[in-house]
């Protein structure tokens, strides 16, 4: 994060050293569609040879759906395991972000572009619940997740796939969006938005005190997961292949 805040220093600094009638002299908007989903961006010269951006991406909610089994009860002295029901459960896209970027131009009659930046959204990333109903047992015994009792709410799990809030992005590009001669631009971005090691949170109820977000894991579910958790921790970055549509307002 420090070496981020650092090149978006530099950035800044060289910008200001551009005349000032290059600066936010011309002003576009975009449309975004890509791995971040679909948004909206406002592009805007900072110089010859660097390029601010500022836009909300998001994609859309469609649900996907898959069916595991889990035991009839949670386990307990009186009940035991029980044998082995089938769950249907849901995971519904809750990924959105505000995005701060910066292009650096090495060639200043080129489109090709570095940039560097920030986006900040939920991070609650995947939200998971399941649409059978859970066992009447999973809404007194639940799952113990270090010393906290995950339960079932009126027979519903809900949880999330959570990530950072604040991701930083680097990539490369093609193509200016603001470009004095033409009236609409096209461009591509192709990077990474690191977001830190996903993980499974659900609210966990302590002994005493209040509920609070715990992070479950493929150990607490026994396995039952069927590796989903494992192969979702090592998605430390997310890729990002975007294309924009840019139409220069002034």
């Amino acid at each position: 994060m420090k070496r981020l805040a650092l090149v978006l220093s530099l950035i800044c600094l060289m910008a200001g050293g551009s005349k000032a009638q290059d600066v936010f002299n011309h002003i576009a908007l975009g449309v975004e569609v890509g791995t971040a989903g679909v948004g909206v961006q406002v592009a805007a010269p900072l110089g010859s040879m660097f390029q601010a951006r500022f836009g909300y991406s998001m994609i859309p909610p469609v649900s996907l759906q898959k069916t595991f089994s889990v035991p009839e009860h949670p386990g307990s002295a009186v009940t035991g395991r029980g044998e082995d029901v089938s769950i249907d459960a849901k995971a519904t896209p809750n990924f959105s972000g505000l995005n701060l970027l910066f292009d650096f131009f090495p060639v200043e009659d080129n489109g090709f572009h570095i940039t560097a930046g920030l986006s900040y959204g939920p991070k609650d990333v995947i939200r998971v619940t399941n649409i059978t109903p859970l066992p009447q047992d999973y809404n007194t015994v639940g799952l113990d997740v270090d010393g906290y009792t995950v339960r079932a709410i009126n027979n519903k799990f809900e949880g999330y796939l959570g990530v950072n809030s604040f991701r930083p992005y680097v990539g490369v590009g093609l193509g200016r969006a603001v470009n004095p001669d033409r009236r609409v631009n096209v461009t591509a971005d192709l990077g990474v938005l690191y977001w830190g090691k996903p993980g499974l949170y659900a609210p966990g109820e302590p002994l005493v005190g209040d509920m609070v977000d715990v992070r479950v894991t493929s150990a607490s579910l026994n396995g039952r997961d069927q590796g989903l958790l494992s192969k979702a921790e090592k998605f430390i970055v997310y890729p990002m292949l975007n294309l924009h549509v840019f139409v220069n307002l002034f």
